[in-house]
């Protein structure tokens, strides 16, 4: 069954080859091409119209047949030229046209703009269509469009895919991080929306190289546009505030924004500085240098609802960017960001084991979090993106000063503990990556390099020093000394990261022949040691089956040819790298050292093919290698968190996990009839010679993965169709998916074999067809089973999310609405439910460019909720404390 998807995939992508193509020019009667001339095939029976296309400033054209039937006419349309219309067959066939000039007189001209058009790789979105009265910036109407998902975090899917870039008038002001584009653009400045198919951001590379992705460009509606939003609000109970101020300057050779955002009534800006768009491997290496987080305190559950109505948080982020061109080909950018966030959550969980070797048991916790986070981000990038060159260079610092807090009390058969927890950890990086592309005759040379280097200090500390419960593998209990009061868990990780390449590319018409060469060095340094601390602070250690002191070093050689071929229809892509690692480690505190060989070949394919007018079939296939990184090789045992203590193993040098995956895609997209459609399936077998093992008591964990082959299987298939309905002013969107995975672990002595299925069904809907009202409906099912060897029967939970946007316009400048919200949790026979209200009013002052809005949210005053969470050997119902109701005012407004 596994085999039959990619099988009859690429029998129906071979089926495309037949269809007919007609092409050929339309001339005046001095012979000149003529431009924008609609060419139009339909069925003569019923007059219906099979597809169209319109010439180019040459009066070329070219269109495929999407039908078997035979009885078809062809005619021209174009403005002061006389129609011509013809009979022709179901084949292959040039046919040209000679038009006779002919006065229009126009009587009556009605101007209806088609909302969705599409131009060769480049979709675009008439945004005013889309847009509702209440719409104010870009994020609210992005969502809307056929095609495009917006994740939680802020990512822009289309058709299924995250996008590999985001511009605003065709350049990247942020750098990847455009959340705060979205949430801070007003949708007024905004003219269309435009997404670029298969788009390669290196202008070199455009006609050699394809890329596989989509991006994103926001078009103004002015070239030169000074905007942004802001917003000032306060409200009760207790005192809160929301204040954004986010100017920007867009015009085409320059653009900045600054922006300043603060709030505690649950607005997560800091997300807005995450890194969502990577772009092409052309451009250089790109790496999200986030804090290694190796330890951590016991955390409260989170909350799946919309985070103002959970979030108790205290968070100030600024941030400063700018591009500028310099001359006509190089561009300066520069951003820096601080982030200073601090965050409270409580939540009770009761925690259910199910597996037959543990089962009965029931956990139960409670835990109150602080978390107090703060970040300084800066980087500095100059670019040449040229016709005939190419030359970026990104240097980036990261620094991040953490410390999270944890006060937890456990109820296990009877007996209740209470543990203060504490983890400081500050975290410094810096990256600089390059990448030129410079041509050499016909040839194109690229020349790559990256270095990065990363600090990541960590102490946990866990009070009293009984809350601790461990067991050696044997099942004895470790003792850690009746004099020691609490724990102590250091950690330290000290990252460097070396890569060089060079590769030389032909182009000879449609094909493109590569040839690379590089390394890649990676060198990790990781010591460690527990210990306790008794009275006046004296400090306990507890030997080397406790500490580590751990050098781990990457060197990879490797030689790789590619091919890629593109033409009208198809885009071919096929890379193989033959690879050589070579992998050591010394242990100092062992003294053992150990080292390994291995050659590795990890070929990738992918294939794109047009057809049909609309359609498009994706195929890719490929093999990757992953060998143990430094935090599964550690001999000796760490605190990785108050629950859990590890120990790996240093003989898992060469543990390798072998991954196998086909991901065949189709695609429709029909501006015409403002139709989006795409189906995804992705097949993986991962070879494992290491199986991930537990030891629990309920109250504690011990891991420690052993040596043993086994086996790792994932399928999943995802479909999504988008459809916009002019005449109704309405949006359809249906997502379905359906994935199942099977792998096996190692529980208390047992091996265990675990298959996890999931399911979801995603429909949303908007509408603004009346001037008095517009409506957002989001409904979702999704529904999780878990079956492990060792239970009676699977586990199965559903969840069901409603959530309803209703907004009344009853006097112009005048807005109510209401927000109604359903998060409905069962497992087994026990079902909770959650629901959520919220009122607002706003008003638009038109004259002044200032809008009022008063918001009550959370009308029902709702102080908890419930959910319920399935996992492989227990199920566990969370109860999180959310935000009460509050009133909230605020004033908005645009700059300019």
């Amino acid at each position: 069954m596994k085999h039959i998807l990619p099988i009859a995939f690429l029998l129906f992508f071979n089926a495309a080859f037949s269809q007919s193509v007609i092409k050929g020019k339309v001339t005046g009667p001095d012979g000149e091409g003529i431009a924008n001339v609609n060419v139009i095939v339909g069925d003569t029976l019923s007059a219906a119209i099979i597809t169209f296309a319109m010439t180019d400033v040459n009066g070329a054209y070219s269109m495929r047949l999407n039908t078997t039937l035979q009885g078809l006419y062809i005619r021209t349309r174009a403005f002061n030229f006389k129609d011509e219309r013809r009979s022709i067959r179901n084949e292959s066939q040039t046919i040209d046209f000679v038009l006779s000039k002919q006065v229009s007189l126009l009587k009556e001209v009605v101007v209806q703009s088609q909302i969705i058009t599409k131009s060769g790789d480049t979709i675009s979105y008439n945004i005013s269509a889309f847009a509702n009265q209440k719409d104010r910036v870009l994020a609210d109407v992005l969502k809307r469009l056929p095609g495009i998902k917006v994740q939680s975090d802020g990512t822009v899917f289309y058709n299924g895919e995250a996008v590999n870039k985001f511009y605003v008038n065709g350049k990247d002001l942020m750098e990847g991080r455009y959340g705060i584009i979205n949430n801070s653009l007003p949708i007024s400045a905004v003219g269309n929306v435009e997404v670029l198919e298969n788009h390669q951001p290196i202008s070199i590379l455009r006609d050699k190289v394809p890329g596989e992705k989509a991006a994103i460009n926001v078009k103004l509606k002015s070239n030169i546009t000074y905007t942004g939003e802001g917003r000032v609000g306060v409200g009760y109970s207790p005192f809160l505030w929301n204040i954004q101020l986010t100017p920007m300057f867009l015009a085409q050779k320059k653009q900045w924004l600054l922006s300043y955002k603060t709030n505690n009534n649950g607005e997560s800006v800091e997300s807005e500085d995450n890194i969502l768009a990577f772009g092409d491997r052309y451009e250089g290496i790109v790496k999200n240098a986030d804090p290694i987080r190796f330890l951590s305190v016991e955390n409260a559950a989170v909350p799946n609802i919309s985070p103002e109505k959970y979030l108790m948080n205290n968070v100030h982020m600024a941030s400063g960017n700018l591009v500028t061109s310099i001359g006509k080909e190089w561009e300066v950018k520069a951003n820096v960001s601080f982030i200073n966030n601090k965050t409270d959550r409580t939540s009770a969980s009761e925690e259910s084991f199910y597996q037959s070797n543990i089962g009965g048991l029931k956990l139960s916790k409670q835990i109150t979090n602080h978390y107090y986070n703060n970040s300084l981000k800066g980087s500095f990038t100059i670019t040449k993106n040229s016709k005939k060159t190419f030359f970026k260079n990104v240097s980036s610092y990261r620094m991040f000063w953490n410390d999270d807090s944890a006060l937890v009390h456990r109820t296990l058969s009877g007996q209740r503990l209470t543990a203060t927890e504490n983890l400081s950890s500050p975290t410094g990086s810096f990256q600089n990556s390059l990448s030129a592309i410079l041509p050499l005759g016909k040839k194109l040379i690229n020349v790559q390099s990256f270095v990065s280097y990363q600090t990541d200090r960590q102490t946990l500390d866990v009070y009293p020093r009984e809350y601790l419960q461990f067991y050696y593998p044997d099942k004895s209990i470790i003792d850690f000394g009746d004099t020691v009061l609490r724990m102590s868990q250091g950690y330290r990780m000290e990252s460097f990261d070396l890569s060089k390449s060079a590769s030389i590319k032909f182009a000879r018409e449609h094909w493109t022949l590569s040839a690379d060469a590089g390394i890649d060095f990676s060198r990790k340094d990781l010591s460690s040691r527990l210990s306790g601390r008794g009275d006046k602070d004296v400090a306990t250690y507890y030997g080397d089956a406790f500490r580590n002191e751990l050098q781990f070093n990457n060197l990879c050689s490797y030689l790789a040819s590619g091919l890629n071929f593109r033409n009208q229809r198809w885009i071919v892509s096929m890379h193989l790298p033959l690879k050589l690692y070579h992998i050591s480690a010394r242990d100092r505190v062992r003294d053992l050292r150990s080292h390994e060989n291995r050659f590795v070949l990890e070929p990738r394919v992918y294939a794109q093919r047009e057809f049909f007018s609309y359609w498009k079939g994706v195929l890719i296939a490929g093999v990757t290698t992953r060998f143990s990184p430094i935090n599964e090789l550690y001999d000796g045992y760490i605190l990785t968190s108050p629950a859990t203590l590890s120990v790996m193993n240093s003989k898992n040098l060469m543990n390798r996990n072998i991954s196998k995956y086909v991901n065949p895609i189709l695609e429709f997209r029909n501006p015409l009839s403002n139709f989006f459609f795409n189906f995804r399936y992705n097949y993986t077998i991962e070879n494992r010679n290491q199986m991930p093992g537990i030891y629990t008591t309920g109250n504690s964990n011990t891991v420690a993965n052993i040596i043993k082959d086994n086996n790792a299987v994932s399928s999943k298939f995802t479909g999504g169709a988008g459809k916009f309905f002019t005449k109704l002013k309405s949006n359809i969107s249906l997502d379905i998916s359906h994935g199942v995975s099977r792998s096996d672990m190692l529980f208390n002595d047992s091996v265990i074999h675990n298959r996890n299925s999931n399911e979801t069904l995603e429909f949303r809907f908007n509408n603004k067809r009346f001037k008095w009202a517009s409506l957002d409906y989001t409904f979702s099912l999704s529904q999780s089973r878990q079956h492990s060897s060792g239970s009676a029967d699977a586990a199965r939970a559903k969840y069901l999310v409603q959530k309803l946007d209703m907004m009344f316009y009853p006097l112009n400048s005048h807005s109510v609405g209401v927000e109604w919200n359903q998060f409905h949790a069962k497992l087994g026979g026990n079902a909770y439910n959650n629901l959520f209200y919220d009122l607002k009013y706003q008003y638009n002052w038109i004259k002044k460019k200032i809008e009022f809005e008063l918001k009550w949210v959370n009308i029902s005053n709702n102080k908890l909720v419930e959910q319920v969470i399935l996992g492989p050997v227990s199920t566990t119902l969370n109860r999180m404390e959310i935000r009460p109701g509050y009133v909230m005012v605020t004033v908005k407004f645009n700059f300019k």
